[in-house]
C-alpha cells in the first residue's frame, strides 16, 4: 500500500537460490515505471531473465507503482505532467515495504537499482532522490541517452551536449 496513493502496489521478490535463514542478501531492484508497462505479472518468461541474479546470491525486487499498466486509467495517468516524481516515490517506498515483509532477508545497505529506457531514467532519479537507499545504479538506454543520441545524429555541429 502506498502512503501517497492509498492504493496497493504490486511487488515481486525473487529470493536468492539456496537462501539461508538469518543471512541478509544484497538486492537488485529492477525498475521501469513508465506508462504502458507492468513488470509484476504471473508470467514465468518475465522472471527467467532475472533468475541469473538469484543464482549469484542476490534478491531481486520489482515494484509496479503509479504509472504502471493494467491498473486503470487513473493509476496509469498519475505520472502525467510530473515524470520522475510519484513513480520514484513508489519505487523507494515499495522496496522498503518488500524488505519489511521479507523478514530480514534483504540487506538494505547493499541495494543496486537497474533499469532500461524509462527505467534507466527511473534508476537515475531514484539514486538522485535517495542516495542513502541506493548504492549503485545500472541503466541502459535511459531517456537522456536516447535524446543525446538523437542530437548527435541530427545536428550539424560538433558540440557534445551530454
Amino acid at each position: 500500500m502506498s502512503a501517497n496513493s492509498r492504493r496497493p502496489h504490486y511487488a515481486l521478490l525473487l529470493r536468492p537460490m539456496c537462501a539461508a535463514k538469518g543471512i541478509q542478501y544484497p538486492v537488485i531492484q529492477l525498475v521501469y515505471g513508465g506508462p504502458g508497462v507492468q513488470l509484476v505479472r504471473n508470467v514465468w518468461a518475465v522472471w527467467v531473465n532475472y533468475q541469473k541474479f538469484t543464482s549469484l546470491g542476490y534478491a531481486v525486487v520489482m515494484v509496479d507503482g503509479r504509472g504502471s499498466a493494467n491498473r486503470g486509467i487513473s493509476f496509469e495517468a498519475a505520472i502525467k505532467g510530473q515524470l520522475g516524481a510519484v513513480e520514484v516515490d513508489d519505487q523507494i517506498e515499495g522496496l522498503k515495504e518488500v524488505a519489511k515483509r521479507a523478514d530480514g532477508l534483504l540487506d538494505l545497505s547493499r541495494v543496486t537499482i537497474m533499469g532500461w529506457s524509462y527505467g534507466g531514467f527511473m534508476a537515475l532519479m531514484c539514486l538522485a532522490k535517495s542516495p542513502n537507499v541506493y548504492r549503485l545504479t545500472a541503466y541502459r538506454l535511459n531517456l537522456c541517452s536516447a535524446f543525446c543520441s538523437f542530437l548527435s545524429l541530427n545536428t550539424k555541429t560538433s558540440i557534445n551536449l551530454c
